[in-house]
């Protein structure tokens, strides 16, 4: 049984000492857990108010969702997907200009040249048969057909440029599709080309200009090829690719040819946003943006000027967009708040630990100021002359004295950082003392000599009682009685039963009740006056039932007595 109730004891304490919520047990001083200062309540109110802004705007930030994070990923495609090409979406023209830049007119008789727009596919099938399908389109010029007003506006076009060049009729667009899909290397190829060359009577209807015109004004020039590109505008919710226009320019010549490659990549964006943790939605949005190009030169003379090949870049750019949630609001919060925690408290505590130690050492020590300053001290006996009348002198003297009082009892940190020499070190060693007191150490020992004391003052009897004062008892409802102080009381632990511990401590309240020594007289009746109510009850009413039964055992020997008597009266002798 033994060796079962210490395995048990130790069995607790070790499942006590995996608890990780235990209560502290924390020091006070003056009623108080903590010290505090008005430099560090101003300073914890600077930060908190620091705080509470920077959580607001960053909550406001959220919601008008103006503040986005967007991670751009490069991801290699092997075979692009498909992307469709909607006029309202994408755009293209272009102007060949002279020498000077200055942009050449074609009237309906005088063209100068042409240009031409292929939509080509080639498809091969599994058994490596190629399928090559180009469908021309003439490029007409763009005073004669109605371009997108609103994408005219967005790219800011000039009327006039556009008069001189050439676009592509947006009623024949919307009758066909056109789209730009894989790479020259993939299975399903689908690209763009533009051929521009010099006016020809037999394919243009005789209104071409005459050829030397035609050669004076092709000899050298630009060709500017506008094309559609797009910006991510990151703050903007829904479909934050913004069109803008994309110019290549290259130089042109009727006695060279040149063939200009021009890549496209594809972008996505996906939104990730919740006030609480992110997801995916299903809203995607897509674009085309200006990759890359180049040129190739062939120093021949023929009829074409250029080729341009428009076709899709094998990267595609991918961005995820993010909004701070309520998460990550918190967490930058916390990391704020503990910066400035730790920026704070490398001024403050040092402050603050110094101020508390200066009010320890006023509270527990008199310090007083230099010798040559008056000392006043009240005429205490005289307050009661008079018929209890204060003189004016005396009241000034006291005036003076308790204020001298107050200030030779209170230090503050700006005297502390104002005093050097040996009342600088008399401080510290003040400080010092007291930490030294406050030593476990020191206050186990103390603990111990008044252990030992009470084993002096008391006898055996006194100490088992001494057990049973009783506990301070709070109800519980009433406001008023909440603020009664709480003592500890010291309870001897000894391994006894209930009963036992009951039994010994009315033997000894017995003893105590009966003792005759005058010595001892003050103390028992201080300590049965100090015994908890319940207990002392108990104690009372088995002493009245050892009263009665005393009472009754000498009943029963008296009536046994007076038998007796009675029967010697009336015995007759034979």
């Amino acid at each position: 049984m033994k060796f079962c109730s210490l395995f048990f004891k130790n069995l607790r304490k070790l499942l006590l000492s995996i608890d990780m919520f235990g209560s502290q047990i924390n020091l006070q001083v003056k009623k108080e857990n903590e010290y505090h200062t008005i430099f560090g309540v101003l300073m914890s109110i600077g930060i908190l108010t620091l705080i509470y802004y920077s959580f607001l705007s960053l909550v406001i930030d959220m919601i008008d969702r103006k503040s986005p994070n967007v991670i751009q990923n490069i991801q290699y495609q092997a075979n692009p997907e498909e992307f469709k090409l909607v006029q309202d979406q994408f755009i293209f023209y272009l102007v060949l200009s002279d020498t000077y830049g200055t942009p050449i007119i074609q009237k309906s008789q005088q063209q100068v040249y042409t240009a031409q727009m292929q939509a080509c596919s080639r498809i091969t099938d599994i058994n490596n048969n190629i399928n090559n399908k180009c469908t021309n389109y003439t490029l007409k010029s763009c005073a004669t057909t109605q371009i997108n007003s609103q994408i005219q506006q967005k790219l800011n076009i000039s009327k006039a440029l556009l008069e001189s060049s050439l676009c592509f009729d947006p009623k024949e667009w919307d009758q066909i599709s056109l789209s730009l899909q894989g790479t020259p290397q993939t299975p399903i190829f689908k690209s763009l080309q533009f051929k521009i060359e010099k006016c020809n009577n037999e394919t243009s209807g005789q209104n071409c200009a005459s050829q030397e015109y035609i050669d004076k004004k092709l000899s050298s020039g630009y060709l500017g090829f506008f094309i559609s590109d797009s910006v991510l505008n990151q703050q903007k919710a829904h479909n934050p690719f913004s069109l803008v226009s994309k110019l290549i320019s290259t130089t042109i010549s009727s006695l060279q040819y040149k063939a200009l490659t021009l890549w496209m990549r594809k972008s996505k964006l996906y939104n990730k946003e919740n006030f609480f943790y992110y997801f995916e939605n299903n809203e995607e949005y897509n674009a085309l943006q200006f990759e890359r190009q180049s040129e190739q030169v062939f120093n021949i003379q023929r009829n074409q000027l250029i080729d341009i090949t428009l076709y899709l870049d094998d990267r595609e750019a991918v961005y995820y967009r993010t909004y701070n949630n309520i998460l990550d609001i918190l967490g930058q919060m916390g990391g704020l708040l503990e910066l400035m925690l730790f920026l704070a408290g490398t001024l403050v505590k040092p402050l603050n630990k110094l101020s508390c130690d200066l009010f320890l050492a006023s509270e527990i020590f008199y310090f007083e100021k230099s010798s040559d300053q008056q000392k006043v001290h009240p005429q205490v006996q005289a307050l009661g002359q008079a018929e209890g009348l204060i003189s004016q002198s005396q009241l000034v003297q006291l005036k003076r004295y308790f204020k001298l009082k107050a200030q030779q009892i209170k230090l503050f940190v700006h005297q502390y950082l104002f005093t050097w020499g040996q009342d600088r070190r008399l401080i510290q060693q003040s400080i010092e003392s007291i930490y030294n007191q406050i030593d476990i150490i020191y206050i186990i020992n103390k603990l111990i000599e008044i252990d030992k004391l009470k084993k002096i003052l008391l006898n055996e009897d006194q100490q088992i009682l001494f057990n049973y004062i009783h506990k301070p008892k709070i109800q519980l409802g009433i406001r008023d009685q909440m603020k009664a102080s709480i003592n500890q009381n010291y309870y001897d632990t000894k391994q006894l039963s209930f009963e036992e511990e009951i039994l010994q401590a009315f033997n000894s309240y017995t003893m105590i009740k009966e003792s005759n020594h005058k010595k001892y007289k003050k103390v028992n009746n201080s300590i049965i006056s100090l015994l908890d109510k319940d207990v002392k009850l108990i104690f009372e009413t088995n002493d009245k039932l050892k009263v009665q039964k005393a009472t009754s055992i000498m009943q029963i020997q008296e009536i046994n007595s007076i038998n007796d008597l009675s029967l010697q009266e009336n015995r007759v002798d034979i």
